[in-house]
């Protein structure tokens, strides 16, 4: 709802206004006293006209005043909303987002692709995978470089178990930015944790990593690929380049300790689960296999 204020005539324009209409009575009976006259006449109806003119001119200028006003309370109340839905979304009352996002789509359609996006993750977050793909799908029309909105539609082809699609989509978002992370790593996911296909998901965690060496969360990730082929050398050495990048990752250690029990070497894996639970003490995963390691002694 776009919101106004009704424009009121300031004091200017009041004396303005009585002064002529004032003028005009003045100008009228002093007609009837000197007897009224062509040129009189003629005076008289220029000078209402006049009148009628500025009248006119002063009406227009307080509507565009009026319009102005209008414009920046909507907008003001276009943020608002926004804000609200949002606030909404992360608080996980879905229904009252998508209420104010269905209705900001109507109120300022240039942001139409934001809000389809924000649509279809509330969808998504409701379980409405339908209903999600369609407003995703309609924000990727729109706007097709949005590489977030690629990279939630590829959740929910995930969510619903279709992961070619969902491999498709991350491969478009990368067509886009072939650097983005995110759309690396998703890949990297799909390949290692949905359809099991390894090889492909060493290929694409090689390619995070030349992106970016220094990124602990893809040697971690690719020492989790060299453990599931039983190359677990490879997984060693990747595990201590993902600590030397970040001494304070967790998921790193925790994975140095399963690669060294796997091993046999019992002894090396408690103290990486203890250097995990230094960081994390209720690092879950690793309690249960450190406790593991202890009641084989």
């Amino acid at each position: 709802m776009v919101l106004e204020k009704k424009y009121k005539l300031n004091i200017i324009d009041y004396i303005v206004i009585v002064s002529l209409v004032v003028s005009e009575i003045l100008l009228f009976l002093f007609g009837i006293f000197v007897s009224f006259s062509i040129v009189f006449m003629l005076f008289f109806i220029l000078l209402l006209i006049l009148i009628f003119y500025i009248f006119v001119i002063l009406l227009a200028k307080h509507e565009g005043n009026k319009k102005k006003s209008s414009s920046k309370i909507s907008y003001a109340h276009l943020r608002n909303l926004d804000s609200h839905a949002s606030r909404y979304l992360d608080n996980g009352e879905y229904n009252k987002a998508i209420q104010i996002y269905k209705n900001l789509l109507d109120l300022n359609p240039k942001r139409e692709y934001v809000f389809r996006n924000n649509l279809g993750l509330a969808y998504f977050y409701m379980q409405e995978y339908d209903k999600a793909i369609e407003c995703l799908m309609k924000a990727l029309e729109i706007r097709p470089n949005h590489i977030k909105t690629y990279l939630n539609l590829a959740w929910v082809y995930r969510e619903r178990r279709e992961f070619s699609k969902a491999v498709k989509t991350y491969e478009k978002a990368l067509d886009k930015d072939s650097k983005n992370r995110e759309a690396w790593e998703g890949l990297v996911n799909v390949y290692s944790f949905d359809i099991k296909e390894y090889d492909k998901a060493m290929d694409k965690i090689k390619k995070v990593i030349e992106l970016e060496p220094e990124n602990e969360i893809a040697w971690a990730y690719f020492a989790g690929l060299n453990f599931n082929k039983g190359l677990i050398e490879g997984a060693i050495d990747a595990c201590r380049h993902s600590i030397e990048i970040n001494p304070k990752y967790k998921d790193a250690w925790g994975l140095l300790g399963k690669t060294l029990a796997h091993q046999g070497k019992n002894q090396e894996a408690l103290e990486a689960y203890d250097k995990a639970l230094e960081i994390d003490p209720n690092f879950e995963e690793v309690k249960k296999l450190r406790k593991a390691i202890i009641k084989t002694k």
